[in-house]
């Protein structure tokens, strides 16, 4: 009983956003989602319409008024709604936030 208390009231101080973009890189189509509460991302390349293959994954912190985004893989920056440091294009990517 307690425990779902402290739950309810982290959850109600705390809520879950997710924000999406779209970007292309020559003729391939990519999808970064940017999560709060877990903060982490994750970048997906739509195959299809109905398939799509995810590419990284990572967490993500704020550092000054950009996120750095961490995978396995590589480190990334999300600033200004650009992306910078992508393995596949690691030169500035203009996004589009998806509505």
């Amino acid at each position: 009983m307690i425990f779902s208390f402290l739950w309810n009231s982290w959850i109600e101080n705390h809520p879950y956003s997710s924000t999406e973009y779209s970007f292309q890189i020559e003729d391939r189509k990519f999808i970064l989602g940017i999560d709060k509460n877990p903060d982490h991302f994750g970048i997906d390349e739509i195959v299809s319409e109905s398939k799509d293959s995810l590419i990284t994954i990572g967490m993500h912190e704020k550092v000054g008024d950009s996120l750095k985004l961490t995978s396995m893989q590589e480190k990334m920056y999300f600033y200004n709604n650009k992306l910078i440091g992508f393995s596949i294009n690691p030169t500035q990517i203009e996004l589009n936030k998806i509505e």
